[in-house]
């Protein structure tokens, strides 16, 4: 048996493992990497959806009321003019189903209950808190334009289950543009997106407790969006290394995520009878119990208790999970990294890993696994 002794990737391992000066990652940097290039990604597009899904709800209070929210004048003494209190419903993580409530403030420029006309603007002050004690909070300021509404500002996103902490901002200079998707082709949920969303992200145990322009341990970014385009830029990437200092990344893409979909995660969920093959003639068999833990990561228990892991969703296609561990046989100290296939009536799941000896009588030596699961 194989027990979890470093971190699991977050989604699927990226082409690019070397900065810019050609030194391979470490395992924490990935994890950073490949996070900022899947969850954090989901998140942010989940919740421009949702500040998007407050306009029209503003000047439809039926609507809003039905749809399980309020948007009501603040009443509080010293309350300036058009100050309004809201709770509306938000789908955290895109998948199709609300899942928390995000709540705050709302200072518009006039009646937010008629013709929001160009020109309107809104200045929003927005908290998530999820039930994982995570949270998402920001300062934004919407202006209404030309069929199109504009957003810039900051914010903050605590991942309590991942462990990472993130911030981001939209220079008022340059906001985000978002328009209505009416010919199907936008690239974000029901909206076409186009602009830069300066990242920064970091594990929740690197954070400080006084202001740093960019912290040791944290990596940036800018996400880039162009309107109908199905990827997203992510350029101007480093990170700060604790003991070598900025060091530059590659640019890449990501896939924008579907949305208005149901998680297809509780798929998953269950007892499965686990069987696997290791040349040239290492076999086993074990039980596995799998739960969800979150939007997009698996405990994934062996044989009631003798190892307990975390695997890892693919936010674009949850019938893939990854992930990677580190143990200890007669061999010496290996490293195994694992792709999961569900399939498509949930029914099995297939597994192909790849290990290697890092040290011990097998140092420089691998080989390649496969492995099946049924319920």
């Amino acid at each position: 048996m194989r027990r979890l002794y470093s971190l699991v990737f977050l989604g699927v391992l990226t082409a690019a493992c070397n900065n810019n000066s050609g030194v391979p990652l470490t395992a924490e940097q990935l994890a950073l990497q490949n996070y900022l290039r899947l969850k954090l990604g989901v998140v942010f597009g989940a919740n421009f959806a949702n500040v998007t899904s407050l306009l029209p709800l503003l000047g439809d209070p039926e609507a809003l009321a039905a749809a399980g929210g309020s948007f009501e004048p603040d009443d509080s003494p010293g309350a300036e003019p058009n100050t309004f209190l809201f709770n509306i419903p938000a789908d955290t993580d895109g998948d199709g189903t609300n899942d928390a409530t995000f709540s705050g403030s709302a200072k518009t420029s006039g009646d937010p209950f008629g013709v929001l006309g160009e020109g309107f603007t809104i200045d929003l002050d927005i908290m998530i808190v999820f039930a994982d004690g995570g949270s998402f909070n920001a300062m934004l300021a919407l202006r209404v334009g030309l069929g199109s509404l504009e957003v810039s500002g900051s914010g903050s996103f605590v991942d309590a289950l991942e462990g990472f902490e993130a911030t981001f901002s939209i220079d008022p200079a340059a906001p985000v543009v978002i328009r209505g998707d009416a010919e199907g082709d936008g690239n974000f949920c029901e909206a076409d997106v186009e602009g830069d969303v300066n990242v920064e992200v970091m594990p929740t145990g690197s954070s400080t407790t006084g202001p740093a322009a960019f912290p040791p341990g944290a990596l940036r970014a800018i996400y880039r969006a162009l309107f109908g385009s199905p990827t997203i830029r992510v350029t101007n990437a480093s990170f700060n290394d604790p003991e070598m200092g900025e060091q530059s990344l590659p640019d890449s893409t990501i896939s924008t995520p579907p949305c208005g979909q149901q998680s297809i995660a509780q798929e998953w969920s269950g007892a499965w009878a686990y069987s696997f093959f290791c040349p040239p003639d290492e076999t086993g068999d074990d039980m596995y119990s799998i739960t969800v833990q979150g939007p997009n990561t698996l405990r994934v228990i062996v044989n009631g208790g003798e190892l307990d892991y975390v695997a890892n969703l693919d936010p674009t296609n949850q019938r893939r999970a990854t992930g990677f561990f580190i143990d200890t046989d007669d061999g010496g100290t290996y490293r195994e990294d694992f792709v999961w296939t569900l399939s498509a009536d949930g029914a099995q799941w297939s597994q192909t890993s790849h290990y290697e000896y890092s040290s011990g009588p097998l140092a420089g030596t691998g080989g390649d696994c496969t492995a099946t699961a049924v319920r």
